[in-house]
């Protein structure tokens, strides 16, 4: 996460100087970071990993709005609406075989998308870990939730930013 803030940061400076170019690549390059670092990340904290993701989306999406290039806002849009929405979390498989509580979400380019099967679930769930995954999905679900809130402010003021023109 470290490594996102640096390059973000970064980035933003590339903003205020006006040289979109180099702040797009160094977002990607950030957004990049943080999905390489999927299932430690989603792991421990699934609201950071969540608002990294939806912050880069929208750092990509001014940066191509002061470009005037409103198909790229528009694809970036819809691609982290996608990503919030058709995120599938499912359990990875650990050492042992079993169902452990890393996640993965297949939707993600370069990311795990191995499910485990329900019979390595039910014997995860067996072993006692029943509410520890409860208590994760809900945790992940509101994560998701709040990027929904994050993407729709976001896109409202974008629009209104754009028909006023």
């Amino acid at each position: 996460m470290d490594e996102w803030k640096q390059l973000t940061l970064e980035a933003k400076r590339c903003y205020q100087a006006k040289t979109y170019a180099d702040a797009i690549a160094l977002h990607h390059q950030a957004m990049g970071h943080v999905f390489a670092e999927f299932d430690e990340l989603f792991q421990q904290s699934p609201q950071d990993f969540v608002a990294a993701i939806m912050v880069s989306y929208f750092n990509l999406i001014d940066n191509h709005e002061a470009l005037n290039d409103h198909v790229s806002c528009e694809r970036l849009f819809e691609k982290s609406l996608h990503f919030l929405t058709e995120s599938k979390l499912t359990p990875k498989r650990n050492a042992t075989g079993r169902g452990d509580r890393s996640m993965s979400a297949p939707c993600l380019e370069g990311l795990s998308d191995e499910e485990v099967s329900p019979d390595e679930t039910s014997s995860a769930l067996i072993d006692g870990n029943e509410q520890d995954i409860k208590e994760a999905q809900q945790t992940q679900q509101d994560a998701l939730l709040g990027g929904l809130r994050m993407w729709r402010k976001e896109r409202c003021d974008y629009l209104r930013r754009t028909q006023s023109h």
